[in-house]
């Protein structure tokens, strides 16, 4: 059977309500909008009527700090809306739910699905309405989910497609091969099958699909020649010139794409990311001075322009970037300050928190610097083609 429970902090013990109201009214200049409430919406399954009972206090709520209900009651409100994590993005409230549950019945683990429910009062627009959805849904891990009870939590994988045969393959002549390879996405373009021996299909077959056993008539050596990087909006393209008799050939090289990482590996460069007011800034460096560039994130991945001086280098525990023949650093400077120095501070990555000691990393008007509280969130992105 299925269950459905709704936690909410009392009255004057719910500073998340506060704060995003704060928020709200400050940074997307919602007037209008009076009140809010926050609630931890938990679907269970797998688990009898008695077990619910006994989890929906101990389990999923603090008696003395929530009210616990079966039924979200918000007559009078102006908008209700939840937010889920994406499929395959990992909840740790539900894993954490589902192993107490286990734990406290001694029996099979329970399926649990949670998300964030939020009740605006107030006199709001539609526009209104999606600036806050906009500003609490961080589309690179979470989406709105439906407010209907599902019938299941089971989700039924899906079945992937048949693999295409390819018939005919060893009869196509040099259009019939181009058009194959733009119909099916496949590597090799209008210059390289206008130069093939129609006669030798490449794979070892002649065209009546018997296997050619002569040699080829001239073998080269390819080497590459020139290159142009690929971006994230203009692909780029690898020149390769034999070395033997000086034909050549180019190759396109995919356009460039940095997509959502989770931990950072020695040796890599990343794009890092805050999550502030509704936007995605990137942080930069200008030879000793830290700025900021708002970019566009959509599904993992950065589609607005990488510059060179958004990346750094991650080695030794500390981000760096390269100038001329000096290595310079972030440097976490008294409490609360950051700056760029000839020597770095190790930082930490942590459920999307950038930790320099015991700060953590904070954009709030154009400017990165750390504290204790209130962080921002924060994003790694790693090149992952182009050359």
């Amino acid at each position: 059977m299925l269950y459905r429970v709704f936690v909410e902090k009392k009255p004057g013990l719910d500073p998340e309500s506060a704060k995003l109201l704060a928020d709200c009214r400050t940074f997307l200049g919602l007037a209008g909008l009076e009140r809010l409430r926050v609630l931890n919406r938990y679907d269970l399954e797998g688990l009898d009527e008695s077990l619910f009972q006994r989890v929906k206090g101990t389990v999923l709520s603090e008696p003395q700090l929530d009210t616990v209900t079966e039924a979200l009651s918000a007559p009078d409100a102006a908008a209700i809306f939840a937010v889920e994590p994406l499929p395959g993005q990992f909840d740790q409230r539900a894993d954490s739910a589902a192993q107490c549950v286990q734990l406290l019945s001694q029996g099979e683990r329970p399926t649990v699905r949670t998300a964030k429910v939020y009740v605006l009062y107030g006199t709001l627009t539609a526009e209104d309405v999606a600036a806050v959805k906009g500003y609490v849904i961080n589309p690179v891990e979470s989406r709105e989910a439906s407010l209907e009870l599902p019938e299941t939590l089971r989700q039924e994988p899906a079945v992937p497609a048949d693999v295409a045969v390819l018939t005919g393959f060893t009869a196509l002549d040099a259009a019939g091969l181009t058009a194959l390879g733009e119909r099916m996405g496949l590597a090799m373009d209008g210059a390289y099958t206008s130069g093939m021996d129609t006669s030798v299909v490449p794979g070892g077959f002649n065209a009546d699909g018997s296997i050619n056993t002569d040699p080829p008539a001239q073998s080269h050596d390819y080497r590459q020649t020139a290159s142009t990087a690929a971006t994230c909006t203009e692909a780029g393209s690898v020149t390769y010139t034999c070395a033997d008799c000086g034909d050549s050939y180019t190759e396109p090289v995919k356009t460039a794409t940095y997509d959502s990482v989770s931990r950072l590996t020695s040796g890599g460069r990343y794009v890092l990311t805050v999550y502030a007011s509704g936007g995605y800034y990137a942080m930069t460096h200008d030879g000793t001075t830290i700025g900021a560039q708002a970019v566009t994130i959509e599904n993992g991945r950065i589609t607005s322009d990488v510059t060179e001086s958004m990346f750094w280098d991650y080695s030794n525990g500390c981000f760096s970037f390269q100038s001329g023949t000096t290595t310079y650093y972030l440097y976490k400077s008294g409490n609360s300050s950051l700056r760029i120095s000839t020597s770095g501070t190790s930082v930490s990555y942590w459920y999307n928190r950038l930790g320099f000691g015991n700060a953590y990393l904070r954009y709030s008007n154009g400017s990165f610097y750390l504290t204790r509280w209130n962080y921002s969130y924060c994003y790694l992105f790693q090149e992952m083609n182009g050359i």
